[in-house]
């Protein structure tokens, strides 16, 4: 198993360096690999990951071109010559109020569905048609309204979320795709400091599981005692006040790893409970025998992928 967890570590690595290259399907395949070999804590995360971006770098290449552009450069110019200055703010208004609309709805409740003005029973092929129809009206070089690239980012974000049939059974019954939020009570986000920790900074936000502002700093768990390469996110404060000091790193490294257990625990049930609804499905169908065992064959292949991770990683930790 140590061999198996050493080749992993070197796949992973190699997929690490290919991602931040932008080589996605590269990285994919070397993630893949290195999770066949030993479920290295982060790496089936960064296979989603690469997945998502990959579609969206698609994406933006089918809606932009020379042709596109060329108008981007137009329009540049046009404005700079009018003496506007910024090259953004501008677009006619029904671009501007369908940013504003996007915006408004990307807080509160389904926004994912609100963005992409959808109602809670569409299907796939509505998700998709209504992404590939907003993304390119609010696709930031198309669309010269002000925060157009904010409203494009929600409008991707929701169809990640949607069109993933695990990540959408998630939302819909907790209202976050976020797994740092899956935690105890669905309390705050993020993790801070216990009040005795003496950083005089109690209730703070120090770190994430996913890479959002301000917690943009990669690092990965090093310490004795705590699950090794768990990866999260600090941010730029913590950074210039902490991150020397290993009795600090050492406290939110044992949060993180906590945090990460809460998490596949999570996923694992909600694993657990999508599986069971693809054999209650199989088994109530009705209709032809070779679809229905079709539908057997699909609960009978999905992995457990989150419970085997957790049980690899924690099950010495009980």
């Amino acid at each position: 198993m140590e061999v198996n967890k050493e080749q992993a570590e070197k796949c992973r690595d190699i997929a690490k360096t290919a991602m931040k290259a932008g080589d996605h399907a590269k990285a994919i395949k070397w993630f893949e690999k290195s999770h066949r070999l030993f479920p290295l804590p982060g790496v089936t995360g960064m296979i989603e990951r690469c997945k998502n971006e990959r579609a969206s770098a698609s994406t933006r290449r089918q809606s932009t071109g020379p042709s596109a552009a060329a108008r981007e450069a137009t329009e540049t110019r046009k404005r700079q010559e009018s003496g506007s200055g910024d090259v953004r703010g501008g677009g006619s208004n029904d671009q501007n109020d369908l940013v504003k609309k996007i915006l408004r709805a990307s807080k509160g409740r389904d926004a994912h569905y609100k963005v992409l003005g959808l109602d809670r029973g569409a299907g796939e092929s509505e998700i998709k048609k209504a992404y590939r129809k907003t993304s390119l009206k609010v696709h930031p070089d198309k669309n010269p309204a002000d925060k157009a690239d904010e409203a494009f980012k929600a409008v991707g974000l929701a169809y990640a979320t949607l069109s993933d049939p695990r990540k959408r059974q998630i939302y819909d019954a907790t209202g976050n795709e976020d797994p740092d939020n899956t935690g105890a009570g669905g309390g705050n986000p993020f993790f801070s400091f216990p009040e005795d920790s003496g950083s005089g900074d109690s209730g703070s936000q120090y770190f994430s599981l996913t890479h959002k502002h301000p917690f943009t700093n990669p690092m990965e768990t090093r310490h004795r005692g705590v699950v090794k390469d768990i990866p999260y996110f600090v941010s730029d404060k913590f950074m210039r006040t902490y991150y020397r000091d290993p009795y600090k790193v050492a406290q939110v490294e044992r949060m993180v790893e906590k945090a990460y257990d809460t998490y596949l625990v999570n996923e694992c049930r909600n694993q657990r409970k999508y599986k069971r609804q693809l054999e209650q499905r199989a088994n109530n169908y009705r209709g032809n025998q070779e679809t229905r065992d079709g539908l057997l064959n699909e609960a009978v292949k999905f992995e457990l992928t989150r419970c085997e991770e957790h049980r690899e990683l924690f099950q010495n930790k009980r």
